[in-house]
């Protein structure tokens, strides 16, 4: 009986320690993925504001030569993409077609603000199974915003080009942003020349949201993969861009 009784002693031990175990790993868990969701939200707000700099800017260039149409028809655009914008400032994720339509949306004002002097085209196969496919706010804006401004429109002339698509492949959807503008190499000079004082996307900032998207090591990450373009004489012709996110998306 003394035996048995301290059997049960030992396997009441045991279930209790389990159960703590348990509920305290339950518990880091969940503080954990509150903290990763704030520190997530706090890197998207410091990164979309380049974005507002930028077009307050080309609000004041407009008013400033006079040129009242323009001025008006960017301020259209302007609170179009801001409204659909402050609708994702809650979510970590959206729809990938949301992701699409922003992107054009954006191009469409950096377009009028730098008239002439790049082209641009956001294409989405219909194959892809749109309404299951979520990828993480304005990752993708991050990307190209730095394409643009880092790349593009470095070009000695007005010939500048993004194109941006979507592919799906077994397990990921695939975000390709293709841009003929100087090539890596050139853009980190001369980013090293301009300073810390751009207001163009920080690269550490959006690696370090990037390595907080992929903080659960249990799970297939978001990969970036950037490689320069060579034309027939050998000469950089631009980048191309991968951002390949798991399908489905989980954070």
């Amino acid at each position: 009986i003394f035996i048995t009784n301290g059997f049960f002693v030992f396997l009441s031990t045991v279930y209790k320690f389990a159960v703590d175990w348990f509920f305290n790993e339950k518990e880091k868990r969940d503080l954990e993925n509150q903290r990763l969701i704030s520190e997530l939200a706090f890197l998207k707000s410091q990164i979309n504001p380049h974005f507002l700099f930028n077009s307050l800017n080309a609000i004041q260039y407009f008013v400033g030569i006079n040129d009242r149409k323009a001025a008006m028809i960017y301020i259209s655009s302007f609170a179009a993409f801001l409204r659909q914008h402050l609708q994702t400032a809650t979510s970590l994720t959206h729809p990938v077609l949301k992701e699409a339509t922003m992107l054009k949306q954006y191009l469409g004002l950096e377009k009028t603000r730098f008239a002439g002097k790049f082209n641009f085209e956001v294409g989405l196969p219909q194959e892809i199974d749109l309404p299951e496919m979520h990828i993480p706010s304005l990752l993708t804006h991050s990307f190209v915003e730095f394409a643009l401004y880092n790349r593009v429109l470095h070009r000695a002339d007005n010939n500048g080009f993004i194109k941006i698509s979507f592919a799906k492949e077994a397990n990921a959807l695939l975000i390709i942003i293709d841009d003929n503008g100087i090539g890596k190499k050139m853009s980190v000079s001369i980013t090293e020349i301009k300073g810390i004082n751009d207001a163009t996307p920080d690269a550490d900032l959006m690696q370090e949201r990037l390595n907080l998207l992929n903080a659960d090591h249990g799970k297939q990450k978001i990969t970036i993969t950037e490689n320069d373009k060579q034309n027939e004489d050998g000469l950089v012709s631009g980048t191309i861009t991968i951002i390949s996110i798991p399908a489905p998306l989980s954070i």
